[in-house]
């Protein structure tokens, strides 16, 4: 997947921990794995979609240094706007998340019979 230059990409940053599972002209779904105390280099998501596979608790550092925590529960699903930020597991579990990021908007294919 191509990010914009200064962008950095998770699965670059941090390869031990993002695998990508598919990608397509549509969308890149990610696997992240990691374990209590880990912690991400900064890093960057387009809009996605997380699906938290396991319970856990993470502090996330944004670029400007505002520091958010965030509690997520087993089998929630949490919609994120594109953004940087450094990612840092402050819970007692491992972090198990398949993240469906989305690329560009797409275009209907006006040809077909039930478009207008």
């Amino acid at each position: 997947m191509v990010l914009k230059s200064n962008m950095p990409d998770p699965v670059v940053t941090d390869g031990d921990k993002y695998s990508v599972v598919l990608e397509n002209e549509r969308v890149r779904v990610l696997r992240y794995h990691d374990k209590p105390g880990d912690r991400t280099l900064q890093h960057a998501h387009p809009d996605y979609v997380l699906y938290a596979e396991s319970s856990f608790k993470r502090r996330l550092t944004f670029p400007d240094g505002r520091k958010q925590e965030v509690d997520v529960k087993a089998g929630s699903i949490v919609w994120m706007k594109a953004h940087q930020h450094i990612g840092e597991n402050i819970g007692y579990t491992d972090t198990d998340v398949i993240l469906v990021e989305l690329k560009e908007n797409s275009t209907f294919d006006k040809t077909e019979k039930n478009q207008e």
